[in-house]
């Protein structure tokens, strides 16, 4: 996929990669803490 960036609408094409890209890095680090955190009870009991 190649975007063309135009002048005007690269600052917000910009901003929503970057807000798309935190929202896939939450979902990746809430998803790696519940695997953790059932590991860790799953080992406990």
């Amino acid at each position: 996929m190649h975007l063309v960036l135009s002048g005007c609408g690269s600052l917000e094409l910009l901003f929503c990669f970057f807000k798309w890209n935190l929202k896939l890095f939450n979902l990746t680090v809430v998803n790696a803490f519940i695997f953790y955190m059932s590991n860790l009870q799953h080992y406990e009991n």
